[in-house]
């Protein structure tokens, strides 16, 4: 169980996840003795780690793969349960039990709260790797609306996230497959933001009158909006993006003005 919960773990996780009273304690004076963990910690709560990635790797690997779902599952509510106000801390570390038990709208829920925080850090990097892990977990849920607009909004966000990586060519499939996803009649805001990326994109390109239809028909596409459509939108999408939609409204009926006037 103790590879189940990470390189690192604590004795109370550990009890929680094992049914009955027994107690752990000369197992875990046993694994030290034979410099398999390590103390790490004793107050307030005793946590140890393995000495050795290789002895972690092995005892999880012993493990079958039923197994090791069921086993992620119970870590992950134990960790909710014993730390109900420090969730919000590491919501990474729940994503990944969570996904590992393929309890994807849990996974999900942790997942974005994880890829949030570390774009508040800076942690571009972390933030792609988390949100294409989202996005994977998205794809296992049912069928359905909400299933197909919290994908639409993951890939807005992959794509904000490989603008600020720098990688134009992953930016366009993230586009190319925003534009295969939504649904002209039912997802009018999430496609007036897929084609101000779009624009954005040709515009960095160098691609001027590629940028000016895509940026014209999301311009056309937003004044059609309603409030309750515009105030749907995450709220850093509404303070970084709108807001300079309504103050390019008559780009491309002016002569002379840049595809970027008005935009960034």
């Amino acid at each position: 169980m103790a590879s189940v919960i990470g390189h690192e773990f604590s004795r109370e996780i550990l009890e929680r996840t094992i049914p009955g009273s027994v107690s752990l304690l000369p197992s875990l004076e046993t694994l030290k003795s034979l410099g398999m963990i390590q103390q790490i910690r004793v107050l307030p709560k005793p946590e140890y780690r393995f000495k050795h990635a290789l002895t972690q790797e092995v005892a999880y690997e012993s493990l079958v793969q039923h197994q090791r779902k069921a086993l992620h599952g119970v870590v992950g509510q134990a960790m909710e349960e014993l730390f109900p106000d420090r969730v919000d801390e590491q919501p990474d570390v729940l994503a990944h039990h969570f996904g590992l038990a393929e309890r994807w709208p849990v996974a999900v829920r942790y997942g974005r709260l994880a890829a949030g925080k570390a774009r508040q850090l800076s942690q571009f990097a972390d933030e792609l790797r988390i949100l294409e892990n989202v996005h994977r977990c998205i794809t296992k849920l049912d069928p359905s609306d909400e299933r197909r607009e919290a994908e639409i909004e993951i890939l807005l966000a992959r794509e904000r996230g490989y603008e600020t990586a720098g990688d134009p060519e992953r930016q366009q499939a993230i586009i190319d497959e925003l534009l295969s996803l939504v649904d002209p009649a039912r997802h009018r805001r999430q496609l007036a933001e897929t084609l101000i990326r779009q624009g954005d994109l040709h515009t960095l390109l160098g691609r001027s009158e590629e940028a000016g239809v895509a940026l014209n028909r999301s311009i056309e596409i937003w004044q059609g909006l309603s409030t309750k459509e515009i105030t749907s939108a995450p709220s850093e999408l509404r303070k970084q993006r709108w807001p300079s939609i309504g103050s390019a409204r008559t780009w491309g009926r002016s002569p002379g003005i840049s595809t970027t006037s008005g935009w960034y």
